[in-house]
């Protein structure tokens, strides 16, 4: 009688009055299927991992179990990525640039520019959406750090979460790094808590991470095909490695034979750091893996290196007499430096103390990248046991270069920097039993980020250097076999963009859909390298597939990778054909400026067999970057091939241009930390001040029990300023009368007995690396004299405690007249952070009170820091951290403690009980000091 359509698909049944007279079609409602034996789709993305760290790629970190993928696939030693690691992702899971995804940068720099807004286009829909229009389940595990950080809290929508970007279930943490003992875990759209609880004691009983999102990637797995057998799925499996916190139990270094003993006795033969894998430094682990990289074949006996140390001389900053108004660092514009973090101490430089540390450092990075490799590995037996691993497209992949986050010193407690408070050796050594523990929050050297990366130039953030862009990758999966001969390393140039058209190519029956939920698509701008599979592209004449393509060779497509686009926070390049081009200019926030007057550089990285001569000049590959083709001593050596090298520059640089006018690719953004914090960005509450209001103006949150966790992001800020925290609360004398008595409804309130007493968190922000925290210890056994606490951890370096009594007798039981529990912080002063003898920056003084009803209450008072010279502490005085309280994660919390505890008082939750919390009132007032945005920003860069 008539048709009706419903999504895509037309009704083909009959329709009249009667259903038995009447025809169904169930084709345009079932679930959509995928192509018959479509494979699996399994996703491996690892962190902050240089080039020459994995012992597939001539490194010394012990990776068996990924070594097992490469044992079944290939090995790509020529794989780029963005330089940092949320912009590399977002091309990795839908095959555009980061700037056409809006992700420049990180999700916490955006700019509001059609490059860097933090909001990847609907039109450039993820795999998973697509995939799993097809059929497909679709999964996402650990980091996430996709969506911007203003969207990142329960209040925002959840469009750019990932059950809003394509995948059906997720379990992991949405920022870009998390303690992996007490992570920041969101179940699909909701924050939960960890299964368990960590134990120092027993790696293999206490949580980690690592080891959760790999139980749960199993359970997601089993829950599919237990019920669906044949249909296939896609995992997307980040975990928190090898992101700082560098996080592992210490005997772990022993397990994976990273050394013999891990006793240190300091001048002693015997002390550990002279029995380690990387006792020699990170100049001759670079001497000795690039070594092993050429026995492998990965470089050829052409190939000089590794790239020297501090290539643009910038070890200058080492030096006591440096002046930054007449130094020898290049490039640094008049009136500019070159950061103060972006360089490396040599080895012989470092003192006894500093050499242990940093291998301990190195030892405990090793050891938490086998752990997870462990942890793939229990993955993998799954998909083995299961009979799934043959038709499972398995990818393992590094998102960016080793991380220099450490600086030339590296740390045991990350927000040390970020609070303005140097790391201080003698203070680190107390430590260095506890690096990798609850107990510390570490990461390694730059100099070990320069090793890791080895033989390249630089790290992370780097655009211009393959050490910042050049990562391990690896792939297999059903086409991909190796015949005999085939070294199984393929030398091809590709990128993060490149492994989505890939997969598409890979998954037959499933094309790039043109609409993807209601938005038409953005072509792919990646380009398939499923050709290079054929075990003939291992042979050096396929090394270069761009001098081929378009021709009659019936192994290589007409269409293959010849360029490549880069711009990373200030830091710019371009590939073509070979050639490379790029900016010399230090990352963000080096606040250099000049775009135009920048120096670049030219690189001939893949040498005659692709490259013409160039007026009869004919170079030699440079893969590693180290010679410079129009720098001045290059030039005067070779005085007749000038005009025609800086001509190549020319087209090179117009080539970047081009492509960042049509990429979203400007404006460049290496701004100071103060100028990109300033920028406003949307935002859900307007902020608690306006410009003009006196140093008096107050401002009052109100938060009430039961909530989840409030991201610091927007949580009330009481750094460097004055704050009160207040509860109310009350204790009914008998169960809460009914919402609706008549209708025999459930009570609001469970009863409380009269005999249960107050304890617990009323309050709590952070953890023990920074946080404070209001609660109460219920009287003892036969006692109504309660302590009501208030702790503020500052930096993880000393644990501030004021306590005081209170009679629970007199605890109100109306809600509408509760008792008032408050702590006061009445800021003294800013202390100054150029002083002598002063170890805590820029921290704030001020005076802690308690007030119990408006009364105020005599404390007892514990300060470590109270016999401190320079601070000189009166018996109610507090210091206060000028930084965030973490870089990610350890939220506020409303009656309770999540994760990490502030304090080792209580174990964690610490629910408060006993009593019933009416609300909390948070008051900050206007009096904050200026903290120091450049550190603060770094930190933002740095979790990434």
């Amino acid at each position: 009688m008539s048709k009706s359509s419903s999504s895509n698909n037309d009704f083909s049944g009959v329709i009249k009055l009667d259903i038995r007279d009447s025809t169904p079609d169930w084709a345009p409602y079932a679930e959509p299927k995928a192509p018959a034996q479509a494979p699996n789709v399994l996703y491996i993305v690892l962190d902050d991992t240089g080039f020459g760290a994995w012992e597939m790629f001539g490194g010394k970190i012990k990776m068996p179990n990924f070594k097992r993928i490469v044992d079944r696939g290939l090995v790509y030693t020529n794989f780029h990525t963005t330089a940092l690691c949320s912009p590399t992702r977002s091309s990795l899971l839908n095959g555009r640039n980061a700037t056409s995804n809006g992700m420049s940068c990180i999700e916490e720099a955006t700019s509001g520019f059609p490059g860097s807004n933090g909001r990847i286009p609907f039109e450039n829909a993820f795999l998973p959406a697509t995939l799993n229009q097809q059929g497909y389940s679709t999964f996402a595990l650990g980091k996430w750090h996709l969506c911007p950080e203003e969207e990142a809290n329960l209040a925002a929508n959840k469009r750019n979460w990932p059950l809003g970007r394509g995948f059906e279930r997720y379990y992991g943490f949405l920022g870009g790094e998390t303690d992996q003992w007490y992570p920041d875990l969101v179940y699909d759209n909701h924050l939960i808590e960890p299964p368990y609880k960590p134990d120092m004691e027993d790696p293999e009983g206490g949580y980690h991470l690592s080891k959760d999102l790999a139980d749960k990637g199993i359970s997601f797995i089993q829950d599919l095909k237990a019920i669906a057998p044949d249909k296939p799925w896609m995992m997307y499996f980040c975990p928190g490695a090898n992101h700082a916190p560098h996080q592992i139990w210490p005997q772990k270094i022993i397990d994976y034979k990273y050394n013999t003993t891990l006793k240190y006795e300091e001048g002693s033969a015997n002390s550990f750091e002279h029995f380690s894998v990387f006792k020699e430094g990170y100049e001759q682990y670079r001497e000795d893996v690039f070594a092993t990289m050429k026995t492998l074949g990965i470089f050829d006996e052409l190939v000089n290196g590794p790239a020297e140390i501090n290539p643009h001389g910038e070890g200058e900053l080492g030096n006591p007499d440096y002046d930054p108004n007449n130094n020898d660092i290049q490039c640094v514009p008049d009136g500019k430096e070159w950061p103060a973090t972006e360089w490396v101490k040599p080895w012989d430089s470092l003192s006894g103390k500093e050499k242990a540390l940093f291998v301990r450092m190195a030892e405990i990075y090793a050891a938490f990248s086998t752990y997870t490799d462990e942890q793939v590995g229990r993955l993998l037996d799954y998909l083995e046991e299961t009979g799934q691993i043959d038709n499972t497209i398995i990818v393992a992949v590094a998102d960016n270069g080793a991380s220099g986050e450490g600086g030339p010193n590296g740390s045991v407690n990350e927000n040390l920097f970020f609070n303005d408070i140097e790391d201080d050796i003698d203070k680190n050594m107390a430590l260095i039993d506890d690096l990798g523990t609850l107990k510390t929050y570490n990461h390694y050297p730059s100099g070990w980020a320069w090793g890791f990366d080895t033989p390249l130039k630089y790290w992370k953030r780097w655009s211009n250097y393959e050490g910042g862009d050049a990562t391990p990758f690896m792939i297999c999966g059903p086409g991909i076999t190796k015949d005999a001969g085939d070294s199984g390393f393929r030398k091809q140039y590709i990128h993060a963009v490149d492994l989505v058209p890939t997969i598409y190519e890979m998954i037959e029956g499933i094309e790039p859909p043109d609409v993807v939920n209601g938005y038409v698509q953005n072509p792919i701008e990646g380009v398939s390298f499923k050709y290079t599979f054929n075990a003939e592209l291992d042979k050096p004449e396929y090394q270069y597939p761009y001098t081929l393509a378009g021709g009659e060779n019936p192994l290589i497509p007409d269409e293959v990778k010849d360029t490549q686009f880069y711009s990373m926070l200030g830091t710019r390049g371009i590939w073509h054909k070979g050639w490379f081009a790029c900016a010399v200019h230090a990352p963000t926030p080096s606040d250099w400026s000049n775009f135009d007057k920048d120096t670049w550089e030219l690189y001939c990285m893949d040498g005659p067999a692709a490259i013409p001569q160039i007026d009869g000049l004919s170079l030699a590959a440079d893969p590693i970057q180290q010679t410079n083709l129009v720098s001045e001593a290059f030039l005067t050596a070779n005085p007749d091939h000038k005009s025609a090298l800086l001509v190549k520059l020319e087209e090179m640089k117009l080539l970047w241009f081009k492509q960042a006018e049509e990429l979203n690719g400007m404006p460049l953004d290496d701004r100071s930390t103060s100028a990109v914090l300033g920028e406003e960005r949307p935002q859900l509450r307007e902020p608690p001040f306006e410009d003009g209001d006196a140093d008096t103006a107050i401002y009052t949150y109100e938060y009430f029990p039961g909530g989840s966790e409030i991201p610091e992001a927007v949580a009330p800020n009481v750094r460097t300023r004055s704050y009160t925290i207040e509860a109310s609360i009350y204790k009914p004398a008998g169960a809460p009368a009914t919402k609706d008595t008549k209708k025999n409804k459930k009570p609001i309130r469970t009863f409380l007995s009269q005999q249960q007493q107050p304890n617990g968190v009323l309050f709590s922000h952070g953890g023990r690396f920074g946080g404070h925290s209001l609660y109460v210890e219920a009287p003892a056994v036969g006692s109504t004299t309660a302590k009501l606490h208030y702790v503020y951890q500052w930096i993880g370096r000393g644990e501030q405690k004021a306590s005081c009594e209170f009679d629970v007798a007199n605890i109100s039981s109306d809600p509408d007249n509760p008792t008032k529990l408050r702590v006061a912080f009445d800021k003294i002063e800013t202390l100054d952070s150029t002083a002598a003898n002063n170890d805590f920056g820029s921290s704030t003084k001020g005076s802690i009170k308690l007030f119990v009803d408006g009364t105020e209450q005599n404390i007892t008072w514990d300060n470590p820091f109270d016999d401190d010279s320079f601070l000189n502490l009166n018996t109610n005085e507090f210091i206060t951290q000028p930084g965030k309280f973490s870089l990610c994660g350890e939220g506020m919390n409303i009656g309770r403690d999540n994760g990490q505890p502030v304090t080792e008082d209580y174990e964690t939750p610490a629910e408060f009980e006993g009593a019933i919390i009416k609300n909390v009132a948070v008051t900050i007032q206007n009096d904050a000091a200026e903290t120091n945005a450049e550190k603060e920003f770094a930190g933002m860069l740095w979790r990434d």
